[in-house]
């Protein structure tokens, strides 16, 4: 569970930056009209980063959930 934490800390650090990164790159195409092919990538590298989020959430919720079956935790 604490790797899965660590893990989610990681990825929402990767998306901060890389959405950092990115609004750079759209005032410098905006300015100049280049770099447009770096503009996708680093879009696409967002949504990589969120889509690996999103499955290390499910880890951690489905953990979670193994966890409260073999302890019979009930709410």
């Amino acid at each position: 569970m604490k790797t899965l934490d660590n893990l989610l800390l990681l990825y929402d650090r990767q998306i901060k930056t890389t959405d950092q990164a990115l609004n750079l790159l759209y005032n410098s195409y905006s300015n100049s009209g280049r770099e447009f092919e770096e503009v996708l990538r680093i879009q696409q590298q967002l949504l990589e980063f969120q889509k690996m989020k999103l499955k290390a959430m499910v880890a951690y919720q489905t953990s979670l959930a193994q966890i409260n079956y073999v302890t019979a935790k009930t709410y």
